[in-house]
């Protein structure tokens, strides 16, 4: 058998990373995902400035930022051993453009369906989720998994099970608050107003006066708030996982009971003094107030309680042999005592660069294809100024007459604006031409955010603690098709009067006038049918009908849209292939990752011959060579351990073997190992730096 000949002068380059690159690259990224996903983000900066539930995403940037920076060092450690593999660049790549290209598939299909803005924010965490991988490797994932899960929470204010469960906290918190009052005698009773739990206290005047608990003052937008600032604390802190659970827990408790008492208090308050002062002691603690004393709360008892640590204390290393050596040879590690050195003085791959350009280029592409969340109306209606609205010649004339219906405004609803916090809720009715039709009404409502136009199944399935409504169908249907407004229809009946009602409506974006100046809101249009109505003049027989008007209420709101002018149709070829969007995204992943797999399986098969092959040898010929003997000691001593470092295995060979060995020797045989795939590098996270670990990839002898 031929012995093997392992290489005196093993090389020491492959250390092709370009930290410098990043600085390059990332920027590029950015750009990229802002052009694309622009309108989206418009869409939450206008929340998070607008709507108290989403505030806290002005805060994400710069916690997902402060995370990555905290990774900083392990990123780069890692980026480091995959770039020295020249052949992971190709799962690397076909993983990152194929979850680039799910994304963009997500984006469009999502545009065509009612929760419009939902697949957009999935398809943005995919494609971040994609350069993630195209800049920094497969196995950099590990690192920026949190920081990337955070782009997650941007979807909370925009799911139902937000609301109710939001709702559920309000009519928990609404029957606590009454039986601590109760218990300690106050006149209070528990009522509804607007299908959301009231608690009805006798003010100094004697008057009953109603304290509304809806999903703010139930404390669910400071839940949330604090969720965010909680999972961060958690991340950066170190502990236990049982310590870590238990402590974030007993955060979310703290701040449940601070918002109990502070309503508690507010009540107390308007029985004794005023209902003024009440309010605004409320506000004062307002849910920004709440978050900073539950988080202070919460880092006390973690520090002082539980004993977790917050904020890192780096011990001092101990000295080693080869770190000065490798650091004047532009090493990264050192492979001895595995310290990460931190490089930035490396080559660029001009590669990489080639790679960010094309990215560039496709995504300019995109945007020529871009379909924002909501079709942009421009009508000239719209120059009606929205702080005079009530009774004015633009306000009756904000629907288009129809063939047999005439549109008559009705009335404003001023106390539901303020409650909802709109600029505007208006009702108009189609007032039939004769006797033969029933009237049909539209609710227009308009806000200065998305989310505080709630959908027709959260405000009425989960206001109260029994329901009062019983739903009977809801499904989504494309009233227009280029550009595309998908609508909801959804029909319902009244539990205490038995009344049937279906409801069409669906979401848009306008320019109003706001005084002097013009300003972007979003509108809701509902168009509400009653079916007892229908029955009564013989245009359904029953209240089981009710799919027979489907057609005539999606006939309706195409009207409304066509006279609102949507502001510019889509390409015939984005139309054409959305509806395959979802199915082509998932086929694009599939297909990729079984090519990677297939690849990965294939390669890892070569390497294990060629191990095996050299490990046998060493094996047979260790009674012959000293040197191979050395070898054969050396890696046996690693595979005990599985893993350590260069400093570590010197410890665990002369425990073995009753012999020292010297470092460089030692690193000497490791390289010349690995050249074999008999070991392999790994790295691992101490505190967030990197340690280079050796991993013993022994064949199996069989």
């Amino acid at each position: 058998m031929e012995r093997p000949q392992l290489p005196r002068n093993p090389a020491r380059g492959g250390y092709l990373l370009n930290l410098k690159k990043l600085g390059i690259e990332i920027p590029i990224v950015a750009s990229c995902i802002i052009a694309v996903y622009w309108h989206d983000l418009t869409i939450l900066w206008d929340d998070a400035l607008n709507n108290e539930m989403a505030s806290y995403i002005l805060a994400l940037p710069f916690l997902i930022a402060y995370m990555i920076y905290k990774r900083r060092t392990m990123i780069k450690a890692q980026l480091t051993l995959e770039i020295e593999d020249p052949q992971k660049k190709i799962a690397k790549d076909t993983i990152g453009v194929s979850l680039c290209l799910s994304a963009l598939l997500i984006y469009v299909y999502g545009s065509f369906t009612f929760n419009t803005l939902l697949y957009h924010l999935i398809s943005l965490a995919i494609f971040t989720t994609g350069c993630t991988v195209l800049l920094t490797g497969i196995q950099n994932l590990k690192n920026l998994a949190f920081p990337l899960g955070f782009l997650l929470l941007l979807i909370i204010p925009y799911r139902e099970e937000a609301y109710q469960a939001s709702a559920q906290l309000s009519t928990l918190t609404s029957t606590l608050t009454y039986n601590i009052l109760k218990t300690l005698n106050y006149p209070v009773t528990l009522s509804s107003t607007y299908e959301a739990p009231s608690i009805m206290i006798q003010a100094p005047t004697g008057e009953q006066v109603p304290f509304i608990i809806d999903i703010p003052c139930a404390g669910a937008y400071s839940l949330i708030g604090f969720l965010v600032f909680a999972l961060f604390f958690t991340y950066i802190a170190r502990g236990t996982p049982p310590k870590k659970l238990g402590w974030l827990i007993s955060g979310f408790l703290l701040i449940y009971t601070i918002n109990i008492s502070r309503i508690t208090l507010t009540l107390i308050i308007g029985h004794h003094i005023s209902i003024e002062a009440a309010m605004g002691l409320f506000h004062l603690l307002s849910g920004s107030v709440l978050i900073f004393l539950a988080s202070l709360l919460m880092i006390i008892i973690g520090e002082k309680a539980l004993k977790i640590k917050i904020f890192r204390t780096d011990t001092e290393a101990k000295a080693c042999p080869l770190c000065e050596e490798k650091q004047q040879r532009n090493e990264p590690f050192c492979t001895f005592c595995g310290k990460f050195f931190n490089p930035s003085n490396i080559r660029p791959a001009k590669i990489d660069l080639g790679k960010m350009v094309a990215l560039a280029l496709f995504m300019a592409l995109v945007i020529n294809l871009q379909v924002p969340a909501f079709t942009l109306a421009q009508q000239n209606v719209m120059e009606m100024d929205l702080h005079e609205l009530e009774g004015s010649k633009e306000t009756n004339e904000f629907l288009p007459p129809l063939e047999v219906y005439e549109p008559r405004f009705v009335y404003r609803d001023q106390r539901f604006e303020e409650i909802a916090k709109q600029d505007a809720a208006l009702l108009y009715v189609y007032y039939p031409q004769n006797s033969s039709y029933a009237p049909i009404f539209v609710s227009v409502e308009i806000a200065d955010s998305y989310s505080k136009l709630h959908r027709w199944e959260i405000c009425l399935f989960v206001s109260e603690p029994n329901p009062i409504v019983n739903p009977i169908v809801s499904k989504d249907i494309q009233i227009i098709e280029n550009p595309p407004v998908t609508g909801r229809i959804f029909t319902f009946r009244y539990v205490k009067s038995d009344q049937t009602v279906t409801i069409l409506y669906w979401y848009e974006k306008s320019a109003f006038k706001i005084g002097n100046a013009w300003a972007n809101r979003y509108i809701k249009t509902s168009i509400i049918a009653y079916l007892n109505n229908f029955i009564k003049t013989g245009e359904i027989t029953s209240l089981n009908d009710y799919a027979k008007l489907e057609n005539r209420l999606a006939s309706i709101a195409q009207n409304i849209i066509t006279y609102w002018e949507p502001a510019k149709t889509w390409s015939a070829f984005v139309v054409a292939f959305a509806g395959w969007g979802q199915n082509l995204s998932i086929a694009t992943i599939i297909a990729s990752s079984s090519l990677v797999t297939i690849w990965h399986l294939k390669r890892q098969r070569g390497k294990g011959e060629k191990a095996r092959s050299i490990y046998k040898q060493l094996t047979w010929h260790s009674t012959f060579s000293e040197e191979e003997r050395e070898v054969l000691k050396v890696l046996e001593a690693l595979a005990e351990k599985e893993r350590s470092t260069g400093s570590e295995l010197a410890k665990s060979y002369e425990k073995r073997t009753g012999q020292n060995i010297r470092p460089a020797r030692l690193m000497e045989i490791i390289r010349h190992a690995e050249e074999y795939g008999l070991v392999r590098k790994g790295i691992a996270n101490g505190r967030d730096n990197p340690t280079l670990l050796w991993v013993a990839a022994l064949p199996s002898q069989g």
